[in-house]
């Protein structure tokens, strides 16, 4: 992300190209996160999957989607996963592999954005801007020792509250909205930092916790809602076996 210089003053779906230029340079985020925005794949088009774990790519990179001019960036949407899937590498599509890669399987939570909608939530995933719980701990198991060792529950719901706060001052949609989705795997631990946030929120609307103004007047004004998906779409576990079908019953609003 952090090769890219937007210009400041087009805009990119409902994000202006100033910015982007600030999340690319601000909080590392070029390497922690990024946005759901790829090109189409011919192949998906032609033949479109059965399930997410079907998905067929043309190893199309987060930098072709860019030049293809494919910019329907969406800030009014928080994507939430558990860790960075593989150790980062010298390749810039591959420094948060989930999002850049081109690989196939890399592509199951792009299709899944791409095509949540229609919804009863009106939930839109297409170009969110995507991060994880855990942003410093690689491992392709999600609930293995390592990731979650040495790191609070408060400090992870702390991340994603300055995060959103991150959104909402710099998205330029007016008024500013926010959905926070959970996209991570089923756990107990990952069922406590859930419920941890949605208590959070509860408390900033209650005004009975202290936040960032930007975050604490959009969730007192009910413009801020937040999901969990039920499965997540990657290469371990039930969600890349589910139809786009059955992930739009699941969705359960927290918030």
């Amino acid at each position: 992300m952090a090769k890219f210089e937007f210009n400041a003053e087009q805009q990119y779906g409902n994000l202006s190209g100033a910015d982007f230029n600030w999340f690319a340079t601000h909080r590392n985020y070029s390497n922690t996160a990024s946005w759901l925005v790829y090109q189409d794949s011919q192949k998906e088009s032609l033949n479109p999957p059965a399930t997410i774990g079907n998905t067929k790519g043309d190893h199309i990179s987060f930098q072709a989607a860019i030049q293809a001019n494919e910019t329907n960036f969406n800030g009014q949407t928080l994507v939430i996963l558990t860790n960075p899937a593989s150790q980062k590498t010298l390749v810039s599509d591959a420094d948060f592999e989930a999002f850049h890669h081109p690989s196939t399987t890399d592509r199951r939570l792009r299709y899944l954005a791409k095509n949540l909608q229609p919804n009863q939530f009106q939930l839109e995933l297409a170009g969110a801007f995507v991060t994880d719980m855990i942003t410093n701990k690689w491992d392709s198991n999600p609930n293995a020792q390592n990731v979650w060792a040495g790191v609070s529950d408060a400090e992870i719901v702390d991340h994603l509250l300055v995060t959103a706060n991150d959104l909402l001052v710099h998205g330029q949609n007016q008024p500013r909205t926010l959905d926070i989705v959970l996209a991570i795997h089923k756990s107990r631990r990952s069922d406590k930092i859930m419920n941890l946030l949605t208590a959070q929120l509860q408390q900033i609307k209650a005004g009975n916790v202290s936040t960032e103004p930007t975050l604490t007047q959009a969730i007192q004004a009910n413009r801020v809602r937040a999901f969990r998906l039920p499965f997540h779409p990657g290469v371990q576990g039930k969600g890349a076996q589910q139809t786009i079908t059955a992930v739009r019953a699941g969705i359960k609003r927290i918030f």
